[in-house]
């Protein structure tokens, strides 16, 4: 574990949190126009803004005892949720992953996935308009980190990853459309470039990783809630957390290729 990585993932973290907020609280869905990109967190009863001061993740939160700063109402603890996932992952992902020239690109994809998690749990939707910019700049800094490596390899293995993690989710779509959907294909096209650039091995185990939590998670919740085959749950929250797991112990798991 790299403490500096730590360090610096935790200052990540805390920059991505009050725009995961926002995206969770006003996701960009393609029914919506660009402004839920733009908007800063504002209270749901009085819509007064949160001033710059009070965005400390968590920290504002408890300071505030979960509630405006302006009317008093409670703004519930997704806010809290969201800004401890985002400490923690980021956290993690720089002990882990430590200080290399892959770390902005890994920093990126496992932060993005915070909002996406929570948008699905909460709307059964990955938003196009965040995932495809996500890739994009998971893809630039990949590029970058194998040019600083001298190993374009792991690029291209990294591009190939992710096409083949895409295509067999959308395979799955096409023989099974109940079980997930087309949101869960174009994530793993992000999934699978992070996964690929450790190796073959990597993007295999974090598939499969992924498959595994859904699949406990989904027959847990199905017995608990007594709704048995009728139970509906997202997938992709599993998946991105198998694939986070993964990559995060990337230098334990053989490398096959």
């Amino acid at each position: 574990m790299s403490p500096l990585g730590a360090v610096l993932g935790l200052m990540a973290g805390a920059l991505a949190a009050p725009l995961s907020s926002v995206l969770m609280d006003r996701p960009p869905l393609r029914d919506q126009d660009n402004e839920s990109l733009r908007a800063p967190w504002r209270c749901a009863s009085c819509r007064a803004p949160l001033p710059l001061r009070r965005s400390i993740p968590v920290v504002s939160w408890l300071a505030q005892r979960g509630r405006c700063h302006s009317c008093a109402a409670s703004i519930g603890t997704r806010e809290l949720i969201n800004d401890g996932l985002c400490l923690v992952v980021g956290l993690l992902t720089g002990a882990f992953v430590g200080v290399n020239a892959a770390l902005p690109a890994l920093m990126v994809l496992a932060l993005v996935l915070v909002p996406m998690a929570l948008i699905d749990l909460r709307l059964h939707k990955i938003p196009t308009r965040l995932v495809y910019p996500a890739t994009a700049v998971v893809t630039v800094l990949l590029g970058v980190a194998a040019v600083v490596q001298g190993d374009p390899r792991r690029l291209v293995r990294a591009l190939a990853g992710g096409l083949l993690a895409s295509a067999f989710i959308w395979l799955l779509v096409i023989v099974y459309p109940a079980g997930m959907g087309d949101g869960d294909a174009r994530l793993c096209l992000l999934l699978g470039m992070g996964l690929a650039w450790f190796g073959w091995g990597h993007l295999l185990y974090g598939l499969m990783a992924g498959f595994v939590l859904g699949s406990v998670v989904g027959i847990g919740y199905a017995i608990a809630s007594g709704q048995g085959r009728k139970t509906q749950l997202p997938f992709g929250p599993w998946l991105g957390s198998g694939a986070l797991l993964v990559m995060l112990i990337a230098p334990s798991i053989p490398v096959l290729g």
